[in-house]
This record gives structure tokens, sequence and C-alpha cells, in this order.
């Protein structure tokens, strides 16, 4: 979905945007071309955390497992918790969302 929002806001800056009427205030400020820049970056971020988000988790799960070739349910679920809780991109990517939501409204 990420990876389609940041191809479709590529494409619309083909688009002629001098017939837009964006509201006064912020809007105004930031302009359409600004808007979709926000928005592909945002998309970008979207796009790179799940391969981030997994790589943690692999490498928490890896550092739990040691030689072994496998792992209990209860190692899964807390080192799940600790990238969740502990990593300082997942708790970026929580407030980078926050503002995605904020700036697409």
């Amino acid at each position: 979905v990420s990876l389609t929002e940041l191809v479709v806001c590529i494409l619309a800056f083909q688009e002629d945007f001098s017939q837009c009427q964006l509201p006064e205030g912020f809007a105004q400020k930031v302009g359409m071309r600004g808007w979709l820049k926000g928005q592909m970056g945002f998309a970008w971020l979207h796009f790179i955390f799940p391969p981030y988000l997994q790589h943690e988790l692999l490498r928490k799960l890896g550092q739990r497992a040691g030689a072994r070739a496998e792992i209990s349910q209860k190692e899964v679920k807390e080192s799940f918790h600790e990238v969740f809780l502990e990593d300082i991109g997942v708790c970026f990517y929580v407030f980078a969302w926050v503002a995605s939501f904020a700036w697409s409204m």
C-alpha cells in the first residue's frame, strides 16, 4: 500500500495545481506540492518500517536462541515485547505514524 501511495504521489506532481483552492492558514502555507512531499516521506517511512521491524525481531531472537535450532513461544513473545517497548526505531515510528495520520487529515 505504501509503495502505491508513493507512486501515486510522484504521478500527482505532473498535475497542474493552479486551480486548487486551499483553506486559509497552514494548508495555504504548505501548498499542494509541499503536502505531496510530506505524504511521500511518510509513505517511504511506512514502506521501510516493516522490514526494519522484522530485522530487529530476528536479531533479538537470534541473540536469545544462540546455537539452539529451536526457540520457545515464550522467548518469541518476550523478544517481541522487548523490541516493541525498548527499540528507539519503533518509538520513533509510533510518533511518526501519529504525525502521518495528522498530516493526512
